[in-house]
Formats: structure tokens, sequence, C-alpha cells
């Protein structure tokens, strides 16, 4: 299989992405229309989700919920 050439997204496309997913459209309908991968999709949901929750929970606790490694938290938030 031929490896994907490596993209770059603006904020406000991910938060398109989410956003419709959050209004009920399926998940592989939007990775199709939108030539996702699967990974890329849900590391996005999973940041959105990491982002609405920051102020109720502990950056520790999120990431270990979440399983995501807690620098990418702090290098996604230093960018943004």
């Amino acid at each position: 299989m031929p490896k994907r050439e490596c993209r770059t997204y603006t904020e406000e496309f991910k938060n398109q992405i989410v956003q419709l997913y959050l209004n009920h459209k399926p998940r592989q309908d939007i990775i199709r229309e939108y030539d996702l991968t699967s990974f890329t999709f849900d590391k996005w949901m999973k940041q959105n989700q990491t982002k609405q929750n920051q102020h109720k929970y502990s950056v520790s606790a999120m990431c270990r919920v979440l399983k995501i490694v807690r620098s990418t938290f702090y290098y996604e938030s230093q960018n943004h």
C-alpha cells in the first residue's frame, strides 16, 4: 500500500471536522468525504475532548484516560 503524503490542517478545519461528528455525521462518512485517516480523526476527537474537560480534570488524568502522552497535550497547547 502506498504511503500517504504528510498533510497539514488548519485548526479551523480540525474544529469543523469535530463539529460534524458532534452533530451526528457518521465517522466513516467524514473520513471518506475528507480523505482522512482514522488515526487522524481519532486524534482530533481526543484532543477536542481534552480541551473541553481541561477545566475539570488534571492534564495527567485526562491523558491517562484518553491514552495519549502528556507531551502531546503540551505540544498541541503551545501551537495554538
